[in-house]
C-alpha cells in the first residue's frame, strides 16, 4: 500500500531483520519510492522515531536509497533511528538495485550453498565405523548413517508454518552428533575461558553464545581432538533429531504428557535450563533435541529446495538458523519440524549448540 509521511509518497518496504529484535539489532530497509518512515508489527511494533540523514526532509528521497535502521531503546513500541546510506557505498552495497532492475520493490533472496564435497564411503566401510565416539573433554557422540526422510512438516500438522516445506532429502554421508548439547564445563575445557552462560551449572547447556563463538568451539575442538568438529546442517539435525519418526505433531492433549517426559520446555522447566540428559532420549539416543535450549546450525535461513535434495546445506543468508524448542517454548515451537532463525550476533539464554564431527 502507499501511504503519505510528511508530503513523501511511502511505497512498500522490506526489512531485513525480523522475528525477534533486541537492542542493537539493525535493520535495512530499501526505499522504492519517496520518503520511507515504516511501522510494522513483528514481536513488536517498529516505530522510526527521527530521521538522521545528508538528505533533507524537505525533499523525497531518491529512488533506491538505502536507509540502515538501529534499534535504540528497547520497549513496545521500540524506537529505532534511521540513516540514510548513499547507494555505491561499502555498507550500502548489499542491498543495491540490481542492474536493469524496474520493480517496485527489492527483495533479496538467500542462494542455495553447494553441498560440500566429501570422500564417497561404501557401506562396508560405514558398517565398520564405531556406533559411539567421545572426546577428550567428555562430549558423547552417536552415529549417524546415511538415509532418506521427508524434511519438514505435511500440510495437515497442527501449528505448521509455510516455511516447513516437506522436501525429501537424502544424505549420502554417515557423521556423528553429540549426544547431548554442549555443557558449561565441556566449554570451559575446551575454550579456557568462562561460560557465558545465564543459568550457572556445570552439566547445564552452556547458552548465550552467538553463532561464531559456536562455529569457534567447533574449531578448537578440532585443533585439540585432530578431527573435523562442525556445527551441524540443518538437514543433518532434523535427520537425527526426528530419528526415524514420520508422523504428524499431535493434539495437545495427546502430546503434552510425552513432551513432559522428553523435553525441557515452557510448562515443566521452570524458567530455566536444566542439566544435559535428565529426561529421556529419543529412539536414536540423542537427549534434548527439542527443548532445554534451541541449537544453532551451519545454515544461514531460506526457503527449501523444491522436490527432492541430497546433502542440502542452506543458504547464503545472514541469519542463520536455529532448530528445536528451549525453556521458554511452548508445545508447538517444541514440533522436530520447526524452524527458526536468528542474527548470528544473537547472544541469548535460549540458545546454545550440539556438535557433529566427520567419521
Amino acid at each position: 500500500t502507499t501511504d503519505t509521511i510528511l508530503g513523501h509518497a511511502v511505497r512498500r518496504y522490506r526489512v531485513k531483520q525480523s522475528g525477534f529484535v533486541r537492542q542493537g539489532a539493525t535493520a535495512h530497509v530499501w526505499i522504492a519510492e519517496g520518503l520511507e518512515l515504516p511501522r510494522r508489527r513483528y514481536r513488536f511494533e517498529f516505530e522510526f522515531s527521527r530521521v538522521v540523514s545528508p538528505i533533507p526532509l524537505s525533499s523525497p528521497v531518491p529512488r533506491g536509497t538505502i536507509l540502515k535502521a538501529e534499534i535504540v531503546d528497547q520497549g513496545t513500541p521500540v524506537t529505532i533511528t534511521v540513516t540514510a546510506l548513499e547507494p555505491g557505498t561499502p555498507d550500502a552495497a548489499l542491498f543495491e538495485k540490481p542492474a536493469g532492475y524496474e520493480g517496485p520493490d527489492f527483495e533479496e533472496k538467500p542462494k542455495a550453498k553447494a553441498a560440500p564435497t566429501r570422500p564417497a564411503m561404501s557401506p562396508e566401510a560405514i558398517a565398520k565405523l564405531p556406533k559411539t565416539a567421545s572426546t577428550k573433554s567428555g562430549i558423547g557422540l552417536v552415529l549417524i548413517k546415511p538415509g532418506t526422510f521427508r524434511m519438514g512438516s505435511p500440510k495437515d500438522e497442527l501449528s505448521r508454518r509455510d516455511d516447513e516445506g516437506p522436501v525429501e532429502v537424502t544424505l549420502t554421508h554417515p557423521y556423528y552428533i553429540g549426544v547431548h548439547e554442549v555443557t558449561q564445563k565441556q566449554w570451559r575445557t575446551v575454550m579456557g575461558e568462562a561460560s557465558p552462560s545465564k543459568f550457572e551449572g556445570d552439566d547445564r547447556p552452556v547458552e548465550n553464545v552467538t553463532w561464531a563463538q559456536a562455529r569457534a568451539f567447533c574449531a578448537k575442538l578440532s585443533e585439540i581432538e585432530g578431527k573435523t568438529f562442525r556445527l551441524p546442517t540443518e538437514a543433518e539435525w532434523e535427520y537425527a533429531a526426528r530419528a526415524g519418526q514420520t508422523v504428524a505433531y499431535k493434539p495437545h492433549k495427546v502430546f503434552k504428557a510425552w513432551l513432559g517426559e522428553h523435553a525441557w520446555q515452557y510448562f515443566n522447566a521452570k524458567y530455566k535450563t536444566h542439566p544435559v540428559g535428565s529426561l529421556k532420549p529419543n529412539a536414536w539416543g540423542l537427549y534434548d533435541t527439542i527443548g532445554n535450549v534451541s541449537e544453532w546450525t551451519a545454515d544461514g535461513y531460506g526457503p527449501y529446495p523444491e522436490g527432492k535434495a541430497t546433502n542440502p546445506a542452506g543458504t547464503d543468508a545472514e541469519r542463520k538458523v536455529i532448530r528445536g524448542g528451549n525453556w521458554i517454548t511452548s508445545f508447538d515451537m517444541c514440533r522436530v519440524a520447526r524452524r527458526g532463525a536468528q542474527d548470528p550476533e544473537a547472544a541469548k539464554s535460549t540458545i546454545g549448540l550440539r556438535i557433529v564431527r566427520e567419521p
